[in-house]
């Protein structure tokens, strides 16, 4: 079976938490090299990864004939430096989130991938969380009727928060969270007719937004995305509601909290929701409804890499449309564009958009 090899540009938190543990439980994809800052802060970490290739020295990465693909899992203000260098040594690229600070950077990233006839993708691995997975299930099958309405939180309630004198917008929870949470409802949903952005710095106004609510319109469906670090008894994760039914999924997916304790992937159990934790799906038959526990969708991050795999070797279809990238770095970027809250009551009129809807 022909591999898949891979690179990386970091070995923080990200990649030892999001990338690595799923890659060391797949066949057919193998990382060799590792490209980071110091050897020497990393030292103890490093013994994990026996068979990896450590290096300060990034023409070892990059020069190398056998590396397929190179994962930018750096600061989120290097993406757009670190993938160009990549694409221009004819690697194919998976890029942390956010993909890049901006609209431009996101279209000269992608016009480039495809003048060298490579891919280049965003690392959007919670398009495989357990909890949205369940809830495209269940708008799919048809039994909450027409959704009119959908409602994500992903809240914490952590009060306190440090001064960071040099963060600036894209290291806030917008373009740190909501390329998550928005990009969630791009899969389920598309472009948006309109778009009603709020967002607040609460903890500390010298810091960038903690918290954020983000209105869409679809037609007739409304699709609220909302994150806030001052929430102490918690929101369902998703609420849905339908002509005919609704559905609620109070817990999140549990793949970052295993994670967190250092239980990985692979392990009997990982990530799995309890029959307690299972969604309510009620449904109408004239005025009487009936509940149900409507089984959580096993997550997995590393669909990511299967996915990438089959496109990069096989030449299937991107997890990702060249659209639907775009569409979310502009949802994300018009957020900043005027004093919140504002509305821009027709989305797909932006000029940006021309260039996307010809994508």
């Amino acid at each position: 079976m022909r591999e898949l090899v891979v690179g990386f540009y970091g070995f923080g938190k990200s990649a030892q938490r999001y990338h690595l543990p799923y890659l060391n439980i797949r066949e057919g994809i193998r990382v060799k090299t590792i490209v980071l800052p110091s050897l020497k802060k990393r030292a103890e970490e490093m013994k994990a990864y026996p068979d990896v290739i450590f290096t300060e020295d990034e023409s070892v990465m990059l020069e190398d004939p056998e590396i397929d693909m190179i994962v930018v899992a750096t600061p989120s203000d290097t993406h757009f430096c670190m993938a160009t260098r990549a694409l221009h040594s004819g690697k194919h690229v998976l890029v942390d989130k956010p993909f890049c600070s901006s609209f431009e950077e996101a279209w000269t990233l992608l016009e480039l991938a495809r003048e060298k006839g490579l891919i280049a993708m965003p690392f959007q691995n919670r398009r495989f969380d357990s909890d949205i997975l369940t809830a495209k299930s269940v708008i799919e099958s048809g039994r909450l009727g027409e959704i009119v309405e959908i409602e994500s939180h992903f809240d914490y309630y952590r009060p306190h928060e440090e001064y960071r004198p040099d963060a600036n917008y894209i290291d806030g929870y917008i373009f740190g969270l909501g390329i998550h949470t928005v990009d969630q409802m791009t899969m389920l949903f598309g472009i948006p007719d309109s778009v009603i952005y709020e967002r607040r710095s609460l903890r500390d106004e010298r810091n960038p937004e903690d918290y954020y609510e983000l209105t869409l319109y679809y037609g007739r469906t409304k699709a609220v995305v909302k994150t806030s670090h001052l929430v102490g008894i918690p929101y369902p994760r998703l609420t849905i509601h339908g002509t005919k039914g609704s559905f609620v999924k109070q817990e999140i997916d549990r793949q970052e909290r295993f994670l967190k304790e250092y239980i990985m992937p692979g392990t009997d159990g990982f990530g799995e929701d309890s029959l307690e934790d299972f969604g309510i799906l009620r449904t109408y038959a004239g005025e009487k409804s009936s509940d149900e526990r409507f089984p959580t969708v096993a997550g997995d991050y590393g669909r990511v890499y299967d996915r990438m795999r089959e496109t990069i070797l096989h030449g299937a279809k991107p997890y990702l449309t060249r659209q639907e990238i775009l569409t979310d770095i502009l949802i994300l970027e018009k957020a900043f564009s005027e004093e919140a809250p504002f509305v821009i009551k027709d989305f797909r009129k932006l000029p940006e958009m021309e260039g996307i809807l010809q994508t």
